[in-house]
């Protein structure tokens, strides 16, 4: 057996023959923009959680379920008791849970990170990657990841037409209403929406003439979200990014360290074909796999973006394989890869029944130190609030569901 590079004609093995094919691969570097997590159907980067809730956890609410409260109330009126007259104490930390913390945008810290990486590390050049779930047709998924994954390239480099060009592709309600809110936190600007799955008329106009008065513009007071709103909307974006930056001269120069690996292709569309969750699933809605990858890559080993088939040159082949960057501390945390070489062999299938286990499989389960009592359902609350009486006497905190519902702290 030899071991030699795979030479650049392609190779012949005679039948019997094992042949050991070691692919060099380059190692790059990545920042996942997945805590800013995009609405279903839509291509706007949204500047943080879209899911946040409006009003936080702190303020106690009756629980809507009284079936729950009947079946609890029946066995084990104690905890009932304590959950529904005992207060409510937020974590350390937590700020109550509101959006109201999130009026920075974690979204454009991740953006700003992917900058501040190209400046310290010179020697690397970007592909913003775009990607959805497995949900939707191929062909509206290929044409939604394209879109999303320019519209994080437009806020890197500062470009609004570019902007406002990949969010009126895949705009929905929900994205401007996400928008709206984060012009009231960020700029106090009185358009808070009620819903921000359906913004008002009301509401749309009163961002639009706030942003007039704050930016010394004149966009049209319509209530409508056109592009001229879409426009103000990079704008809102652009000056929190200034100033998480440090200013709008930081942020310039930032900018002049942004290099991509080909100019004339900045950005990939690469539809539902190379999902992080349950990847063996078709027709799955997930937010993991609803995202954004910003791409390292050395400079003298980037991939062929004009190839056919770019996405699977740079997911697929094994040429490639990424480290995650903290986008805190633009540290690299190496991820898990297969050392083992790729193995061409021609050999004999085994013998039925080679290489299984004699006898029985066997195995051994603990049993539960606890009998559960079949009429009660909700026995293991007694048991944990006696064995942890500090969280016994938690009220039920304002989580609220689509349905309007709350849940048990």
């Amino acid at each position: 057996m030899a071991k030699s590079r795979l030479p650049s004609g392609g190779i012949s093995v005679r039948t019997g023959k094992t042949l050991v094919i070691t692919v060099l691969s380059t190692r790059g570097k990545r920042i996942f923009v997945e805590h800013t997590r995009f609405h279903s159907n839509s291509s706007a980067f949204l500047p943080r959680d879209p899911d946040a809730a409006d009003e936080g956890i702190d303020r106690p609410r009756e629980f809507s379920n009284d079936a729950f409260w009947d079946a609890m109330g029946e066995h084990n009126p104690r905890y009932v008791e304590t959950a529904k007259n005992g207060q409510f104490v937020p974590p350390e930390g937590d700020g109550g849970g509101s959006r109201r913390t999130a009026a920075n945008g974690e979204g454009l810290e991740l953006v700003l990170a992917a900058l501040r990486f190209l400046d310290t590390h010179p020697d690397h050049v970007l592909l913003v990657a775009g990607h959805t779930d497995r949900a939707g047709s191929e062909g509206f998924n290929e044409q939604l990841s394209g879109e999303r994954a320019k519209c994080v390239a437009a806020v890197l480099a500062g470009d609004r037409a570019g902007y406002v060009q990949a969010v009126k592709a895949h705009d929905t309600p929900e994205a401007d209403g996400s928008m709206l809110a984060f012009a009231a936190d960020s700029r106090g600007f009185p358009c808070d929406p009620a819903d921000p799955t359906r913004p008002t008329t009301a509401e749309i106009k009163a961002f639009q003439k706030a942003y007039n008065d704050d930016f010394g513009k004149s966009i049209g007071v319509d209530g409508v979200v056109g592009d001229q709103s879409r426009g103000a909307f990079f704008d809102v974006l652009e000056a929190a990014m200034a100033s998480q930056a440090g200013g709008e001269d930081a942020l310039a120069t930032l900018r002049t360290k942004l290099k991509f690996v080909d100019d004339n292709k900045k950005t990939l569309g690469c539809g539902e074909r190379f999902p992080v969750d349950r990847p063996d699933q078709d027709g799955v809605a997930s937010l993991a796999n609803r995202r954004v990858e910003l791409l390292f890559f050395p400079k003298d080993r980037r991939p062929d973006l004009q190839a056919k088939n770019a996405p699977e040159r740079v997911y697929r082949r094994g040429v490639f394989t990424f480290d995650r960057v903290d986008p805190e501390t633009l540290e690299t945390v190496e991820e898990a890869r297969d050392e083992e070489p790729f193995t061409l062999s021609d050999t004999p299938a085994p013998a039925d029944g080679a290489g299984e286990l004699n006898g029985e499989l066997q195995t051994t389960m603990a049993k539960l130190q606890v009998a559960v009592d079949s009429s009660d359902p909700y026995e293991f609350l007694d048991h944990f609030d006696a064995g942890f009486p500090e969280f016994g006497r938690q009220a039920v905190g304002d989580f609220p569901n689509q349905r309007g519902d709350s849940i048990v702290v």
